[in-house]
């Protein structure tokens, strides 16, 4: 037998109820109170149904951001401004070397390293003559060059047997910090050139010559 009973909504059998029937005040605010029993239980089940989701604080969002982009900071400076030592170091003994070998002409000639340092006026320091330089070198001329990005001076020598020195002077800035004294200089032979790299009185120095390997 086919079932033709139709649920209805408990509000508004309610309703027909009421309509139909004459009931008392006490079973008039007893059905109220099922109604409201009922409502109650459906607004917590679709509650229940409702995925958790607790969201994140956005304070944790800001610290996450601040220390990704603090990181990022250290590992560009480290790799952008501060070269590690050896690096640093690598990178200014090539340089001497490729002067060495890439013998241009000089800007001006003279055996006096006081006349010939004279005639150097666009640098922004003293040139000397240091005492890691052998005094039996003798002076052939000097010209203007830079070294790692700075003006310097490039002055060329000759030993008594006929062989080639190159003596650099740039002055002493913060790219330079870590190149040690002239008490203690740093000494890298490499391809049959040795180069001796140091400070002294506000000036980098260096020397480069070809050694018997």
């Amino acid at each position: 037998m086919k079932n033709d009973t139709q649920l209805i909504p408990l509000k508004d059998a309610l309703k027909e109820k009421l309509t139909h029937t004459s009931l008392s005040e006490d079973q008039l605010q007893h059905l109220r109170q099922l109604e409201q029993a009922h409502s109650k239980t459906r607004t917590e089940s679709s509650d229940i149904s409702r995925p958790l989701t607790t969201p994140i604080p956005v304070k944790w969002f800001v610290a996450f951001a601040a220390v990704f982009l603090l990181g990022l900071f250290i590992v560009s400076y480290e790799r952008l401004w501060i070269m590690p030592e050896q690096q640093l170091f690598a990178s200014i003994t090539k340089e001497i070397r490729t002067n060495h070998l890439y013998d241009k002409p000089m800007d001006y000639v003279s055996g006096s390293a006081k006349e010939l340092f004279a005639q150097f006026d666009r640098l922004d320091f003293q040139p000397l003559m240091s005492s890691m330089v052998d005094s039996s070198w003798t002076l052939l001329g000097a010209r203007y060059c830079t070294l790692q990005g700075q003006i310097a001076l490039l002055v060329k020598l000759q030993d008594p047997f006929g062989n080639r020195m190159t003596y650099y002077l740039t002055k002493e800035t913060s790219i330079f910090s870590n190149i040690p004294k002239i008490v203690e200089p740093y000494i890298d032979t490499h391809s049959g050139l040795s180069v001796k790299l140091w400070k002294q009185e506000g000036l980098i120095a260096a020397t480069v010559h070809q050694v018997d390997l």
